[in-house]
């Protein structure tokens, strides 16, 4: 068997050659399934994102306005009382 030369095919069987299309063929429509999974996988995750930081920006921004000015017509002072306390200067060292 060593000496005797075997024939060797030219090209493969068009079988193959069909098998291998179509494996390249799957092959392609796995990768861009795959890619198309990646971007909406993104976007959802950028959507997120952006939501929390909308929903954070205005959950503390309404926290600064919360504080209400009283505008009724009743004041703090005594009655009767138009001066202003006053603190000598050594009250502040």
């Amino acid at each position: 068997m060593r000496g005797v030369p075997q024939q060797k095919k030219a090209a493969p069987s068009q079988k193959r050659a069909r098998q291998r299309a179509g494996r390249a063929a799957r092959m392609a429509q796995l990768q861009q399934a795959q890619k198309r999974r990646s971007r909406t996988r993104r976007g959802v995750v950028i959507a997120v994102v952006v939501a929390v930081a909308i929903g954070l920006a205005i959950y503390t921004g309404s926290r600064g306005n919360s504080s209400k000015v009283s505008t009724s017509g009743t004041s703090t002072t005594a009655a009767g009382s138009t001066k202003a306390s006053i603190r000598s200067p050594r009250a502040f060292r």
